[in-house]
């Protein structure tokens, strides 16, 4: 099953106070060492933002949402509707510690059933914004997107979804880490000290 990485960098970063996917991050920005992160894993990186000049050059396709507004299911319906492959990786630009192998993990287990979802399941809930859609989940993102309330959480329960449990998780590192989302500076600085032992070189711009 072939899959594209949808990456979402259209939020507000309001707890940031600047443009998370801009930061400076391990000698690049941090959407770029997220590309970086899990291009291994995916036939193509389909990047979901508003304006797409900051990601020229990185070998990747910019879309903007089709429903402005209305959040990270917004952005994982215009990157499954841009994508042709059979199914979509979410990963937010936020979570740097996110792992390829764990991406490949989850797109197996996708793969192996029936179900339109795999999905992290660990002791702090659910994790949609790392998890592996089949493209035909576009319909469903949109459906709730139209009537419901926009949330991933409803959202999911309009699917058929394989749960990944914690214990399934635990192979690929600690899910306090690869599941870490940087909203304020002092998790970005926690971040960086995480990242730095990562073999993945920064990405760098296509000249």
């Amino acid at each position: 099953m072939e899959m594209d990485a949808v990456l979402l960098a259209g939020g507000k970063s309001s707890r940031m106070g600047r443009d998370k996917a801009l930061l400076p991050f391990a000698g690049t920005t941090l959407a770029a060492w997220v590309i970086g992160r899990i291009r291994p894993a995916v036939a193509a990186v389909i990047v979901v933002a508003p304006d797409p000049r900051p990601f020229a050059g990185y070998g990747v396709r910019v879309v903007p949402d089709l429903f402005p507004g209305r959040g990270p299911l917004g952005g994982l319906h215009a990157g499954l509707a841009a994508s042709r492959a059979a199914a979509g990786l979410a990963v937010a630009c936020d979570m740097p510690l996110v792992s390829p192998d764990l991406a490949r993990h989850l797109r197996l287990a996708l793969e192996a059933t029936g179900a339109e979802a795999a999905v992290p399941l660990w002791r702090r809930g659910a994790e949609p914004l790392f998890a592996v859609y089949r493209r035909s989940a576009v319909r469903a993102a949109e459906a709730e997107l139209h009537a419901g309330s926009g949330r991933l959480t409803d959202f999911l329960t309009r699917l058929r979804v394989r749960w990944v449990p914690e214990a399934e998780l635990a192979a690929f590192g600690n899910p306090e880490e690869l599941f870490m989302n940087v909203n304020h500076p002092e998790e970005l600085e926690r971040a960086r000290a995480a990242a730095a032992p990562l073999l993945t070189p920064p990405l760098t711009r296509i000249h």
